[in-house]
């Protein structure tokens, strides 16, 4: 295997023609990374971090925060990369994607609860007693969630392309 071609070509991508995508709809491998990118994008519009008690819920979106604008705009790469065949580009974004997606899961940003601002640490301050005293205090970080199982198939269909997996309709 000739790891070179996990290196993205820098020189290839500035010949490249932007009118003339080069997407074929037959292989599947490079549909299912299109697909899984652009799910990317949805969820980076999900909540990333908020919290969930009697039908009531403060979020934060994943555009909100500093990675996940990142994230939106990495997801965005990755759709480009896949339409124009610049895989080694795709996979290094994605990878970069399942780093944020990380970064999402564990890190805990301020809320705007009612018009006050409540830090992140506080939140967490509050969540760890509630579950010490067996009280219900939940954590929504579905979005976040979403978009790393999404990145990680993006990633997974990156790979494959790199390699040359061809799964043709």
């Amino acid at each position: 295997m000739d790891f070179k071609q996990f290196i993205p070509d820098f020189g290839a991508i500035a010949k490249t023609d932007w009118a003339k995508p080069q997407f074929d709809p037959t292989d599947i491998v490079k549909l299912v990374g299109i697909i899984a990118s652009s799910l990317m994008l949805i969820f980076v519009f999900c909540p990333w971090f908020g919290v969930s008690n009697d039908g009531e819920s403060e979020v934060r979106l994943g555009i909100t925060l500093w990675y996940g604008i990142f994230a939106f705009l990495a997801s965005s790469v990755i759709i480009v990369c896949f339409l124009y065949n610049h895989n080694a580009l795709a996979l290094l974004a994605s990878l970069v994607c399942i780093l944020f997606a990380i970064i999402g899961l564990l890190s805990w940003p301020n809320l705007n609860v009612d018009g006050m601002e409540m830090p992140g640490d506080f939140i967490k301050a509050l969540a760890k007693m509630a579950r010490m005293h067996g009280e219900e205090f939940n954590i929504v970080r579905w979005g976040a969630i979403m978009y790393l199982l999404s990145s990680l198939v993006t990633s997974a269909a990156a790979f494959a392309n790199i390699i040359g997996f061809n799964f043709k309709k």
